[in-house]
């Protein structure tokens, strides 16, 4: 009986892991005068840093439309690892934002809705270290299936969270 109820669970974390992740921008279209193209970048850091075993810092990850055109339906993720608890998350800026999805096992998305040519959505994930060392967190910006994003070379950014020994 146990093994069942185990079955299940490790299912229902992998359907909403895939449920999380959605669509990636849409299949290469050639830009042109016609058919221009949105850009999304992503960068992000922690402050404050480096923190110690017990302390929290905030991870500022901002997601950018560097143009030409609008884009669309855009959403920020990151993967926070199981030695940082996430002790909230937000999202703000200049898009129509729509939340934050957290599957409880450190997969975060948030929603940064459409975003045109130079404006910019900045998520923010508190986390609180459980134990020393060096965490990287890898985050992602993306635009949904009907906006291609000919330069993926800047949607995806490594933050480091460094932790030492006990806080106060």
């Amino acid at each position: 009986m146990g093994m069942k109820k185990l079955t299940i669970s490790i299912a229902t974390v992998a359907l909403t892991g895939a449920a999380l992740l959605g669509s990636a921008t849409a299949a290469h279209a050639e830009c042109t005068e016609q058919n221009k193209c949105a850009d999304i970048s992503v960068s992000g850091h922690a402050e404050p840093q480096p923190i110690r075993k017990g302390q929290k810092t905030t991870l500022k990850i901002t997601a950018k439309n560097n143009g030409p055109v609008d884009s669309y339906g855009n959403w920020v993720q990151a993967t926070v690892p199981k030695q940082l608890k996430v002790k909230g998350k937000s999202i703000s800026g200049d898009g129509n934002d729509h939340g934050c999805d957290d599957n409880g096992y450190g997969f975060i998305k948030c929603y940064t809705g459409d975003l045109k040519r130079e404006e910019l959505s900045v998520v923010k994930i508190k986390v609180k270290a459980k134990r020393k060392g060096t965490f990287i967190i890898p985050a992602q910006a993306y635009a949904d299936g009907s906006t291609y994003d000919e330069n993926q070379g800047n949607n995806e950014v490594k933050i480091t969270v460094g932790v030492g020994g006990r806080g106060r």
